[in-house]
């Protein structure tokens, strides 16, 4: 079972709040692992489309 989890950056500098994209799995005994994380100029089904494909091809 793999999560991905967005978060929104906030800065008073930036114009486009940049987005962070956080995979994670639920191990059988109920802890999470982090499989890898990104920082995208904006949330978008682009953005989450690359990452997956990033993190099927760091197998």
């Amino acid at each position: 079972m793999v999560g991905c989890y967005l978060y929104k950056v906030r800065s008073e500098r930036a114009k486009v709040a940049p987005a962070v994209l956080i995979a994670t799995t639920l191990k059988e005994d109920g802890r999470r692992d982090v499989l890898g994380f990104q920082l995208g100029n904006k949330e978008s089904s682009y953005n989450l489309k690359a990452f997956y494909r990033v993190l099927k091809n760091e197998d």
